[in-house]
């Protein structure tokens, strides 16, 4: 019987296909479940969520560089909770020695005790001399380059210090009829102690991690806080992995920073050190550390790699985080000891840093390296950023030619599957040629010929002709007097 009949002709409208996916940051926090998964944006009351620790402190770097609005998957992780015997988590607490000033006039010692999961390095200064409830204090936690405003003494003894997950506890203090300075406390009185959160360790990141690696597929991961290079290892080693179950995914970590007494040259000879015998082409790490103003008015030191995982969310994948035109890092600064020659020898070691331009002002992101080796084409994160997002887009788009009618091999314009399956391709990474600003400048895909399709499926050579970056400039100047024979501009007539 006659009649009109509708088709529905699918995947001509040129819609890119796929995307690149998120960010997955993971670290201690003293909130939050391990291993589960939060979503949060850069209105999210993280700390509410998430409690403080490294996590929380990275996220909030990643927000205040991260564009207009970015998008992090934040993941817990840490050791397997201890619990009692009706299965309920028995808190992790650290005694912490507070130290009083030889130069103090009182005999008062102050505790400190909580979950460590931030660095801090604390001062605490008595203001104004007096009892609990009377006399008042002023706090650091970057080593008294900053305090707080002035604080009175408080009544029941104890203290919490803001982002830290750490109270103080004030002992009673009395005034004798002599009005003895050793039992109350006094104007001038100081203490110190210092937070030192021990590097992520490759089980705690074993624990939690992998599932949710499986639960999002996202572009990167950055591991927030310290590791070390066994630690570095396992990362390229679950890069490989996400790359063989289709997802690519490169792995951003932190290198710790100097220890207490460890001069910054000693620091930066020994983890150069750590780094030469390894290769992990897919991870990146982090070795500039400073003081980092927040949102907030704080001011923490901190390594700089939150505030770089930021700026790449906020830039095309292949641009470069040191782009001088995109402006120099705000709200940063570096301790005087961390010299330029440093920062050079670490950057030519394949960490990721911070440097200065002599007539600028301001720090900028060094060369966006990664840990591969010399004769790697992947040395620069916007490489891997544009050959993985190429990657994704190609992948889903052919998989739309699955199990399609190849056509007849022994005639090429008669091979319409294979014509199609290299349209598909082709559509999807025209979103980034045609991207403003560009993400490539162009591409080639070739399907050989002379396959035995049948039994080996059909092979695709893809090549990204990328963007070239600027990485160095040579400026010759000469002199010559006008009128002379080397005047070019008689030359010229």
């Amino acid at each position: 019987m006659g009649d009109v009949f509708e088709y529905i002709v699918d995947g001509t409208s040129g819609l890119s296909s796929g995307s690149v996916g998120s960010v997955l940051v993971a670290g201690r926090c003293t909130l939050g479940e391990l291993g589960k998964s939060y979503i949060c944006g850069n209105r999210t009351d993280i700390r509410t969520m998430l409690g403080s620790g490294t996590l929380v402190d990275r996220l909030e770097d990643i927000f205040a560089q991260g564009g207009a609005n970015p998008i992090v998957i934040a993941v817990p992780v840490g050791d397997m909770p201890e619990l009692d015997a009706e299965g309920n988590v028995i808190p992790n607490v650290t005694m912490v020695a507070v130290e009083p000033d030889a130069k103090n006039k009182s005999n008062l010692v102050i505790s400190a005790s909580g979950t460590l999961t931030v660095d801090a390095s604390v001062v605490i200064k008595i203001t104004e001399s007096g009892v609990l409830n009377e006399g008042r204090f002023k706090y650091s936690l970057n080593g008294g380059k900053t305090f707080s405003a002035d604080i009175t003494l408080p009544a029941n003894n104890s203290f919490m210090l803001d982002g830290t997950g750490f109270t103080l506890i004030f002992p009673d203090a009395t005034v004798s009829a002599a009005d003895s300075m050793d039992t109350k406390y006094n104007e001038g009185d100081t203490y110190s102690f210092t937070l030192k959160v021990p590097v992520i360790t490759e089980a705690q990141l074993e624990n939690y991690l992998p599932n949710a690696l499986d639960l999002h597929d996202v572009e990167f991961v950055y591991i927030a806080g310290a590791s070390n290079p066994s630690v570095w290892g396992y990362l390229q080693v679950l890069a490989e992995a996400q790359f063989n179950a289709h997802k690519p995914t490169y792995f951003k970590a932190e290198a710790a920073m100097p220890a207490k007494g460890v001069s910054c040259n000693d620091w930066a000879t020994a983890i150069c050190e750590d780094r030469k015998d390894i290769s992990a082409r897919f991870v990146q790490v982090t070795a500039s550390y400073g003081y980092i103003t927040t949102a907030r008015g704080a001011v923490k030191l901190s390594n700089i790699a939150g505030l770089e995982a930021g700026r790449t969310m906020a830039i095309p994948v292949s641009r470069a985080t040191g782009r001088v035109r995109d402006g120099a890092i705000s709200g940063l600064s570096v301790p005087d000891e961390c010299t330029p020659a440093i920062q050079s020898v670490l950057e030519d070691a394949g960490f990721l840093t911070v440097k200065s331009y002599a007539g600028l002002n301001g720090l900028y992101f060094g060369e966006s390296k990664t840990f591969a080796e010399a004769t790697s084409d992947y040395k620069y994160q916007n490489i891997i950023r544009v050959v993985f997002k190429g990657l994704r887009l190609a992948r889903i788009a052919s998989l739309a030619s699955m199990y399609d009618e190849l056509g007849d091999p022994t005639i090429p314009a008669d091979m319409t599957g294979a014509i199609a399956l290299k349209a598909q391709i082709s559509n999807s990474l025209d979103s980034m040629k045609d991207a403003k600003p560009k993400e490539i400048v162009d591409y080639q895909i070739v399907i050989p010929e002379g396959q035995d399709f049948v039994n080996n499926g059909v092979a695709i050579e893809m090549t990204f002709i990328g963007i070239p970056i600027i990485n160095k400039i040579k400026i010759f100047a000469n002199y010559t007097f006008a009128g002379s024979s080397f005047d070019p501009r008689l030359k010229e007539v």
